[in-house]
């Protein structure tokens, strides 16, 4: 059993330290616990081994700190949460994995026993190297659905079926070098049958060698076996190393403080009576009532913390866990209405701003207000974790989830707290309403729908219960707007877009007897182990007259895509294809900050597509917008003259393309490198580098200027300047086109482009 001990890091008492078998300390996040290397994940050490983080049983749960979340506790039915363990505080247990071994000098392969606590070395005495050396873990492991997993079956492969007495056959494993496939892994054993991992991977390559799914959880000790009820055919041949041998299955909360203080309590509670008889005669009633009632007596109480303060001692008492959406209510109230929370300055403090603030007819055609949240606290639980899918869980009870961390039903689970800031977005329901009743709109989620039940039914294969998850549009829509925000917020602020994260308010899925319809948000924020959170630069970026900028670019961007119209068109793309305009140039951001692993995303929803704007609960404003800016812009007299005495006459047009290449940087060289390529087939106009682009009093000078055909090409630096000069939409109206080097702008494009304008 390797032990990992507690001890210095980046920051103080955040940082766990392992010892590894050869007796030196290595550093670990405790963050890194919930992902990507908690218990039950492979952990490969500097050492060259690799282990296993052991269940829960063996952490020393007596000695660690309780995290105070009692909301959270209750919701994933447990009685405690605790930090993993800090310096001084025991140490975090782990076993060895995976068994197969073999020598890097001799390609020997041994099976090492999962209690060894030192480090194994070769002990083939026809090994060439001077000194033992330490052997290596195996590449490749073999894992199943229901989380299990174990060693590959080499001696069964090998020889193509069970093997009588494995202890009198000794493997040796060596690589061809020839290239990286798993025909050039070769493995011989010692009675002289010998085969490559050559086909391993196919579905069912194990079973036609006699092997099916032990129901192994190393991780909980070497007898925590169980019967595997995975369909005939899942199990899995992956690397050790693959990101899909172990997702983190993590319950996040934001904290909301207690909005009854004792005073409250006791006001309330001797008016329930009163309270109930004038909401018996109307909410306007209450309201005029709870203001009264709440500054009698010098009292300084708002009428809306009074009613919730009501409404709470009157809610009906339940001790059931409640559903993630009912448990996700209750913060997206207090996210609307910050004024009604408790004042904690140390959990919770926000400011409600009116969409009336921000100037954005943009924002204002779906946004009804901004909660510009100062500080929050997120508390991020353990509950389990799953393999190859990491949606398995879904639908599963939290008890059957936590399942997997011990052998025992242990009451408690590990979790982490931190502190930081956000921005909130309430959504206006009408409008979102009116943009499902479209039949374009619905057509398009009929799309996503067909693809996500075809994922379901190829997992569902050999099993009796196929899931049928029914696509809620609004989710599609608000789970796509949060990642365009969350590009563009980090594009304008420069945080590290894996720093940042979403927390969507709203039914993934449509349940008939679960819904809450006018649950409609998203929470954009960023949050960290220190107790000082972040430095506030995400709130003053959701600040009116900084946000309306952020969100529109956001929004404007999103109608094109680097990779359109291959992305735009695309019938499905991302994992299980539940992705339709959704690719890493225009809406995927780090899975860290996406809380469903970059799926159910489409800009489609957004800003329409190529052959359908109305797709788009955007496209209407998006189309008034530009209409009012062909109306208003000006008629604009250009003209065009030489600088310089420049003599292009025998200048070849891959020449005079090559001379913008010294400024380019690297996406714009390989636009120009590939517009000289496709000049090559084509007879077009030559460029010109030397010429002035002028307006009245205005001029600039374009990177290449084509006079014929009326076209411009910028770089990266010449563009703001020239929108200065010119402003954001010249060429609306003067009959050139403007067209940016690696930008939404395709070498193919800009040739077909010139050669009808050439030709006229």
């Amino acid at each position: 059993m390797a032990r990992f001990n507690k001890g210095q890091g980046s920051r103080k008492n955040h940082a766990n330290q392992y010892k590894a078998e050869n007796g030196k300390q290595y550093g670990m996040r405790k963050s890194q616990l919930f992902g990507p290397w908690g218990i039950g994940a492979i952990l490969p050490c500097p050492d060259g081994s690799s282990v296993m983080i052991a269940g829960l049983d063996r952490f020393p749960q007596g000695e660690l700190d309780a995290i105070d979340d009692p909301r959270l506790a209750h919701h994933i039915g447990v009685s405690s949460l605790f930090s993993p363990p800090v310096k001084g505080q025991g140490a975090v247990p782990a076993v060895r994995f995976p068994l197969w071994m073999y020598c890097p000098s001799c390609g020997q392969m041994r099976r090492v026993k999962p209690t060894s606590t030192t480090m194994p070395h070769c002990e083939n005495p026809e090994c060439k190297s001077t000194r033992k050396p330490a052997l290596v873990p195996e590449r490749f492991i073999v894992v199943c659905p229901e989380r299990h997993i174990d060693d590959v079956p080499l001696l069964e492969w090998v020889h193509k079926g069970p093997v009588d007495d494995p202890e009198k056959h000794v493997l040796t494993r060596w690589t061809r070098g020839g290239s990286a496939t798993l025909g050039d892994i070769e493995y011989k054993c010692s009675c002289g049958m010998h085969r490559s991992l050559l086909g391993i991977t196919k579905p069912g390559a194990l079973e036609e060698v006699g092997y099916h799914c032990h129901g192994n959880r190393p991780w909980l000790g070497p007898d925590a076996k169980e019967q595997c009820q995975a369909p005939a055919g899942e199990l899995r041949v992956v690397q050790r190393g693959g990101t899909n041998v172990w997702y983190a299955d993590v319950v996040s909360s934001i904290r909301i403080p207690d909005s009854l203080d004792d005073k409250l309590i006791a006001l309330v509670s001797g008016n329930i009576d009163r309270l109930q008889n004038f909401e018996k005669a109307g909410e306007e009633v209450l309201a005029m009532s709870a203001e009264l009632l709440g500054s009698q007596n010098g009292m300084n109480y708002s009428a809306d913390q009074v009613i919730a303060a009501y409404r709470k001692l009157t809610a009906p008492q339940n001790d059931a866990p409640t559903s993630e959406n009912s448990y996700r209510e209750e913060e997206f109230e207090a996210l609307c209405h910050p004024d009604r929370v408790h004042a904690n300055a140390d959990v919770f403090e926000g400011t409600r701003r009116s969409i009336n603030e921000y100037s954005s007819p943009i924002m204002a055609s779906v946004v009804e207000a901004v909660t510009l949240v100062t500080t929050l606290k997120e508390t991020r639980a353990l509950v389990g974790f799953t393999r190859l899918y990491p949606d398995h869980n879904d639908g599963l009870s939290f008890r059957r989830r936590r399942r997997v961390l011990s052998n025992d039903n242990l009451s408690w689970t590990i979790a982490t707290q931190m502190t930081g800031e956000g921005i909130f977005i309430k959504l206006n329901q009408s409008a979102i309403e009116e943009w499902k009743s479209r039949p374009s709109a619905a057509g398009r989620i009929a799309q996503m729908q067909h693809q996500l039940d075809q994922w379901n039914g190829q997992r569902a294969k050999g099993s009796e219960e196929q899931r049928h998850d029914v696509i809620n549009p609004a989710y599609v829509l608000i789970h796509t707007l949060a990642h365009i925000l969350m590009l563009s917020i980090t594009k304008e602020c420069g945080y590290p877009t894996a720093s940042v994260r979403e927390r969507i308010y709203c039914d993934r899925t449509i349940v008939d007897d679960d819904r809450h319809e006018g649950m409609l948000g998203l929470l954009i924020y960023t949050a960290s182990e220190d107790s000082a959170g972040s430095l506030g630069g995400l709130v003053r970026a959701g600040a009116p007259g900084r946000f309306e900028m952020i969100f529109e670019r956001a929004v404007i961007d999103a109608q094109w895509c680097s990779s359109d119209p291959v992305c735009i068109e695309s019938p499905g793309q991302g994992p299980g294809s539940c992705n339709l305009a959704a690719c890493y140039s225009c809406a995927l951001v780090p899975e860290t900050s996406c809380e469903l692993g970059n799926r159910m995303l489409d800009r489609g929803v957004l800003v329409g597509t190529l052959s359908d704007k109305s797709i788009g609960i955007f496209a209407t404003v998006l189309s008034e917008a530009a209409d009012s800016e062909v109306k208003e812009a000006p008629t604009i007299h250009y003209d065009l003259h030489r600088k310089g005495n420049a003599d292009l006459s025998d200048t070849s047009f891959a020449d005079a393309c090559r001379s913008a290449l010294h400024y380019a940087k690297p996406e714009e060289r390989d636009f120009i490198e590939k517009l000289i390529k496709f000049s090559e087939d084509f007879d077009v106009e030559t460029p010109r580098t030397d010429c002035v682009l002028s307006v009245s009093d205005a001029e600039a000078m374009p990177s290449l200027i084509w006079e014929k055909a009326h076209i411009a090409l910028l770089l990266h630096d010449d563009v703001e300047e020239f929108r200065e000069v010119f402003g954001e939409h010249f060429g609306v109206s003067s009959n050139w086109t403007i067209m940016l080097a690696g930008v939404g702008s395709r070498p193919d494009q800009l040739i077909a482009m010139l050669r009808e304008g050439s030709n006229g």
